[in-house]
């Protein structure tokens, strides 16, 4: 017996763990997303992970096209696009997204 905390020795018995408490802070998965070229002028390709959407967003927020893509390379034609910046975004199904810039000239 010790009466000094830093130097003393302790031991602990029947340590029983009931459950565990889950945070609520969710992992988020980390997605990237490959358009080429960039900056495009007709055409741009996206590559995909699966199936999912690729919306094309002006830097007021408006989405400006909406096309579906399936797993691997997707072109995309600009021509209806004027020239500036633009944002890519891609909804997966299972609920991750990912977002880059994407130069139009």
């Amino acid at each position: 017996t010790s009466t000094d905390i830093e130097s003393a020795t302790w031991e602990v018995t029947n340590c029983l763990v009931m459950g565990v408490l889950k945070t609520g802070i969710q992992q988020n998965d980390v997605v990237d997303l490959v358009v080429y070229p960039n900056p495009a002028s007709n055409q741009v390709t996206v590559l995909a992970d699966e199936d999912a959407q690729v919306m094309i967003i002006n830097l007021m927020g408006q989405t400006v096209k909406t096309v579906p893509v399936v797993k691997g390379a997707n072109p995309i034609a600009l021509t209806d696009l004027t020239n500036g910046m633009y944002l890519v975004k891609i909804d997966y199904k299972n609920g991750t997204t990912a977002v880059n810039r994407l130069m139009v000239k």
